[in-house]
């Protein structure tokens, strides 16, 4: 039978419809159940593909069957024995993870989400004895309603059971090699862990906006033989723990599926650095509350014009005080006595000497000695003759 295309009516029941993609092994359509009339994914495998991968398909089929949580989507038929073979896949309505991060690196809170459903899929998955062995972005799909929360994990056709045989042959790797765990790239056999590290890849390539491990399939499988990946981006720092321990080399290091999805719904603790140099969590919640930041922020962003118009004020009050001090010095001085100093000559020019009768005004103060002011007591300026004691 020719492979199926777009406009064509699939076993005369599916109306293929777009394109979704295409997998080495096969390829994904939109299409319309005419029969109960809701739109599906069809997954159509090649005409091409070997006898060896029915033990695959048959695998893919078994596991999605049983497997019922919010996080995986549902399959609905599979007719392994048809010509081509297929899958009934529920259609979910959005993008791949790997489109979302096309478009740059996630928000905190948008990846969090994202990686704590695939999380708890995965979990699910684990417990059910089936490991995916290929997470990766294009595997997460993201609805468009109602939130990141929602994400779905995809495509578990290379999913086996825990401890079954492999169908692929010895030493070879299968899976997408930038998102392989260590083991996966040694060809050895995985466990759920394997699930985990590779998600702690996508996490880091959702926070960073670019892959943990760049080059080529070589170089990068060769990369996380001998260590893990960096987390020294900013971006990394609140989660900069949890996903050391998922890309731990050793495979025993690592958190289970469930214990990622729990810490990653938890709340992001931030690091401050207390006494003595020592970094301490402390909640994000408890930063928000209003007793604690709001009015520190309100107090720092005083408007401009209420600081100036308090700085006036200020030195209005410098100048009202410094004119009362200095109006009042002159109360505060010395009062004199009614006989000068001993130390002190008092002269008072005599109507000859002057010329005239004596002047009175401020211009001639004669400041002699302490106490004088110009106008000494019972000195009136009618006094003659006074020329000393």
């Amino acid at each position: 039978m020719q492979a199926p295309d777009v406009g064509q009516t699939f076993h005369g029941r599916y109306a293929l419809r777009e394109r979704l993609g295409d997998g080495g092994t096969a390829s994904v359509f939109l299409a319309d159940d005419i029969e109960l009339g809701r739109p599906v994914a069809i997954k159509v495998y090649g005409t091409e593909s070997e006898v060896s991968d029915t033990e695959r398909r048959q695998r893919e089929a078994r596991a999605l069957a049983g497997l019922r949580h919010p996080a995986i989507v549902t399959l609905f038929d599979a007719r392994l024995d048809a010509t081509p073979p297929y899958l009934v896949l529920e259609h979910v309505d959005g993008e791949t993870l790997a489109k979302r991060i096309g478009r740059g690196a996630l928000p905190a809170v948008e990846a969090r989400l994202i990686g704590a459903a695939a999380a708890s899929g995965l979990a699910a998955a684990h417990d059910a004895g089936i490991v995916h062995r290929d997470i990766k972005p294009a595997n997460i799909m993201i609805p468009a309603d109602p939130s990141p929360d929602a994400a779905r994990l995809l495509d578990f056709g290379i999913a086996h059971s825990v401890g079954g045989s492999r169908a692929t042959a010895v030493g070879s790797v299968v899976g997408s090699a930038v998102y392989l765990s260590p083991e996966q790239a040694r060809g050895k056999d995985v466990t759920p862990t394997s699930d985990v590290y590779s998600l702690g890849l996508v996490l880091i390539e959702c926070l960073t906006g670019r892959p943990a491990f760049t080059g080529t399939a070589e170089e990068v499988m060769a990369a996380r033989l001998l260590r893990p990946p960096a987390l020294d981006d900013p971006a990394l720092a609140a989660d900069a723990g949890l996903l050391s321990r998922m890309t731990a080399l050793d495979a025993a290091d690592r958190p289970t599926a469930a214990e990622v999805a729990q810490e990653l719904q938890a709340p992001v603790a931030t690091r401050l650095l207390a006494a003595g140099g020592v970094a301490v969590d402390v909640p994000t919640e408890r930063m928000t509350q209003p007793s604690d930041v709001a009015p520190l922020r309100r107090r720092r962003r005083l408007p401009l014009a209420v600081v100036l118009a308090g700085l006036g004020g200020l030195l209005v009050t410098a100048l009202v005080v410094g004119t009362l001090v200095s109006g009042l010095l002159p109360a505060l001085a010395p009062t004199p006595t009614d006989s000068p100093s001993p130390d002190v000559v008092v002269v008072t020019p005599s109507p000859d000497e002057s010329g005239g009768p004596p002047d009175n005004d401020d211009d001639d103060q004669g400041d002699d000695g302490p106490g004088n002011s110009g106008n000494a007591p019972g000195n009136d300026g009618k006094d003659k003759g006074d020329k000393g004691p």
